[in-house]
Formats: C-alpha cells, structure tokens, sequence
C-alpha cells in the first residue's frame, strides 16, 4: 500500500504521493487517500490545496500533492509521522468511535474540495446529494477516473502492480516532477554555487510568460534580483549553503518577473528549501498574484526627466573605467557604445583629444579620467511605442581648466523594451523598463550576455534608477577580474545647469582638489 511522503515539515506542510490509478477507481481507497491528507499531522487542521499531476503514464501512477496549513502556533517541531490505512495519527481508527466521526467528517470535506476540481464528464442524472455539481460520490469518482485516464493518455483499465513495485515507484523523480507540474506550487531548482536555475513549476512559469531574451532557464537567480536587495539574497544563500537548506525560514527580497517585455518588480517569500547532495537546491516561494501584462507608459511623468548629467565621483563608489577594469580587464578607450555613452565617437573626435591632451597634463590625470569626469549627457525620455531613451554627450571643462566646451556628439536612441542589441564581439545587451516605477522616477534593468553556443548567457545585470536631479547605477559582479567573489558598485551622475549652483559648487571643489 503506498504512503504518503513528506517533503517539507515547515508550514505549510507539503507532502506527495504516487497512486496507482486501478486504487483510485476504488472508492473506498481512493477517499481514504485524501482524507489521509488531513491527517498527515497531528496539529493539521485544512487542507490548503490539493493538486495531482501525471509524471509517470508508463506506470500508470498519478502524483497527488498536498500543502497541509497548520493553526497551532505551539505546534512541536518534529516531523509528522507517515500513514498507513492501519495508522492514521498514531491511534487505532477501527477502535475509536470519536476517530471515526472525525474521519467522516474530514472526508466529507475532502470530496466537496474534490468536487471543485473534477469536472463532469460522465453523463448521468442529477443526484440528490450535498455535492455541488449535483453528483453521487461514486459519480464524481468515475469523473475523476476518466478525467485522469486522459491525462495519461492510456486505457482505462491498467494492470493491477503490487504492493512492492507500488511503494518503490514513489522515487525523487517521480515526486519532483509531481510538484513541477503541479498548478499551485512556486517552486525553482537551481544549481549551487552559481543559482543557475535548471527548472520551474508549472505554477511559477507564469511569473516570466512575457521575457524577452532566453531564460530564466539556464540563468542565474542572482540576475532576477534588483540591486538593491541582492544583500539580502547573498544573506539568504549563505544560510541557506551554511544550514543545508535547514534554517531558511521565510527569507525576502524583490524578484524581477516578466507578464511582459517590461518587468514587475515583486516582494517574494522563501518558504522553505532543500538541498541534494550539496549541489542542487529546490527552492519554494510564495508570491502575489502577478498583474496584467502591461504597457508604457507607467505613472512616471517623463516630462520631468529631460535634463542634463555629470559623473560625480565623490557620490559613487568607484570610476566608470575603474568598474570596466574589473569587469572585462580592458582600458577605457576600449569601451563599447552602451546605454552610458558612445565612447568610440569620443576618441575619434580630434577636437575633444587635443583639448583633453593639453589640460590632462596640468591635472595630472590621464586624459580618458578626465573626459569621464567632465563629460555631460543632455537626456529625453519618450514613449515610442514603447519607452525610448534619446541621449547627447559633450565635453565641458570648468573656467580655470580654459572653459573648453564641444559640440553635441554622439546623438544616441536605447529602447527599454528588451530589444537585444550588440555591444561587443560576442557580447549583447538590452533594456527593461519597470512597469511599476514611481511617478518621479523610471527605473530600468540592464542585462549583458556573452554567446555560448546557442544561447546568450547573462554574465551581469545593474540596476538604473533615472529622475529629475539624479541617475543611479547600481549592481554587483560575480566575480572579478581582481580575483573578488562579490564587487558592489554604486555610479552616480548628478544633474548640472548652465548657470546653476550644481556647476558652481563642483568647479570650486574640483579646484580645491587640483590645489
């Protein structure tokens, strides 16, 4: 007789078992299955949801899943008992008539939630019953024999299995299949140590229905996760690898997901995990129901945020080609044209290379660090079918470094609506727009990806937060050239006027550094 595994004592309970479908058309057994369910522990009250999946037609097994909500908050913590039809919570159920009452009424619950999810597909007359379709019992089973016999694909009668090759095909496979397929559960597997992601639910494929390169499959975790709360994902690997997955206990951070081109950002929960053999980890989570597909524009007033920029390097946390360096271990000059500026028009401006050349020697600075120091990026946001960033650059050299000012250069147009791009040899990139961004502030999500084989792999992601006064540029790299497993990094470009107290204040600073 097959029992019930259980694959997470945490609440909420999640436990599975592998039925045979020739049990299942027997009445009696196939309720005293899922009345079991609500007996898995001794402090278990409801059922919460209750699904099946078929992840084994050859054997003609069907996978049930229960997720078991537990109400007693003084519950002890050890691991619910397994069942069998001769052990239900540790006591005698043929000599307790009180049990007895209590199964029935369970039972009673258990059909009516199984009603719910059965449709009707015997013609038969209406019954008297409490049922809700208006079914027998014996009605909604024959539904639920014919309903899962498609599923399988198979004939309806199946050869009936011993007990011993019953209980010894509810293997690891069987049962994560079983919870991949199943309609409710958010679960991912990912591969330690990197949190490549290997698979996901049924439940959670939901939640990327709408990414617009390759993925989450084959990706890592870490890129779904904004900057700003990757601290609290590198908090939430490290318990999880120093536990074993035995101290997780209800991790959070914000999780990047896709109903479109553009991306939601939502609060998620890491209600349990377990590890395998330190390698790989199943990871289950409880998120809000995703929002409609949407479409630019969002609530951002993007009016407001056509204004000009300068690098400010006191703000940030390390230099544009200090971060490059550490990156790609290339020079400056090196740089591809990115959302930040077209470095290559910069170089092959004679004008700007002179001007740079002279004035680099009196600041002893090379005259790539001065021209990021001193670059300025005039910016639009515009809604052209969808959200469009047009940029200018020009090189403005404060008064007593000679008022050198350039022309408007490299006049640029970068779509935030996932459009991959070519930065590079072998080397890509795109943009997405945050649906939920705030009214004063877009925010954007940048991914680069580096070509193997067939498919582009994500090697660094940054977060991009745009408003009147201020651009932010934030992220990690995993790992550095330098040898680092984690760098943080933090840019920022503050806004500049013509004649405005920004510019005033910095060529006084930038002065007193020179001095």
């Amino acid at each position: 007789m097959p029992v019930w595994k259980i694959i997470d004592t945490k609440r909420p309970v999640v436990c599975c078992i592998a039925v045979p479908l020739d049990l299942l058309v027997d009445i009696s057994r196939t309720v005293l299955y899922l009345s079991e369910a609500v007996y898995l522990c001794e402090y278990a009250q409801t059922i919460h949801e209750l699904s099946w999946s078929c992840p084994c037609p050859s054997k003609g097994q069907v996978c049930l899943v229960a997720r078991i909500v537990e109400v007693w908050a003084n519950a002890p913590a050890v691991s619910p008992p397994l069942f069998s039809p001769k052990n239900v919570g540790g006591r005698d159920v043929a000599g307790q008539t009180a049990a007895k009452a209590a199964n029935r009424e369970q039972t009673k619950s258990l059909v009516e939630l199984l009603d719910d999810l059965v449709p009707r597909l015997v013609k038969c007359r209406r019954h008297r019953s409490g049922l809700k379709s208006g079914r027998s019992v014996k009605q909604l089973l024959e539904d639920l024999r014919v309903h899962i016999g498609r599923l399988l694909k198979t004939p309806m009668e199946v050869k009936v299995i011993d007990e011993v090759s019953i209980d010894e095909g509810i293997t690891d496979l069987v049962l994560r299949r079983g919870f991949l397929e199943a309609q409710g559960t958010l679960m991912m597997t990912v591969k330690l140590p990197c949190f490549t992601i290997l698979s996901l639910s049924h439940g959670i494929r939901k939640y990327f229905s709408g990414i617009p390169f390759s993925g989450p499959v084959g990706q890592s975790l870490a890129h779904f996760v904004p900057a700003w709360d990757l601290p609290k994902f590198s908090e939430f690997v490290r318990v999880l690898v120093e536990s074993g997955g035995r101290q997780i206990s209800n991790a959070e951070f914000c999780l990047l997901t896709f109903r479109s081109n553009l991306i939601q950002c939502l609060p998620c929960t890491v209600e349990s995990a377990w590890l395998q053999d330190d390698r790989y980890a199943f990871l289950f989570f409880s998120l809000p129901e995703p929002g409609p597909p949407s479409k630019f524009p969002s609530n951002v007033d993007l009016d407001a945020l056509e204004t000009m920029y300068m690098y400010d390097d006191l703000a940030s946390s390390i230099a544009p080609w200090d971060l490059e360096k550490e990156m790609h271990n290339i020079e400056i000059e090196q740089l591809d044209s990115t959302f930040c500026v077209d470095w290559n028009s910069l170089w092959s401006n004679l004008e700007i290379r002179a001007a740079l050349d002279s004035v680099s020697e009196q600041m002893g600075a090379r005259p790539t660090q001065l021209a990021a120091r001193r670059l300025q990026v005039k910016q639009q946001v515009k809604d052209e079918n969808g959200p469009v960033v047009v940029s200018e650059f020009r090189i403005k050299l404060p008064s007593f470094l000679g008022s050198y000012q350039s022309e408007w250069f490299g006049w640029k147009q970068v779509r935030l609506d996932g459009t991959i791009f070519k930065i590079g040899d072998g080397t890509f990139a795109t943009f997405c727009a945050h649906s939920d961004s705030p009214k004063d502030a877009l925010r954007i999500t940048e991914f680069k990806f580096k070509q193997e084989g067939k498919m582009m792999r994500c090697y660094h992601t940054r977060s991009i937060t745009i408003t009147k006064e201020n651009r932010l540029f934030q992220g990690h790299v995993y790992p550095t050239r330098s040898g680092k497993q984690q760098f943080e990094f933090k840019l920022v470009a503050q806004r500049v006027e013509e004649n405005g107290k920004v510019r005033r204040l910095r060529e006084r600073r930038e002065r007193s550094a020179l001095l």
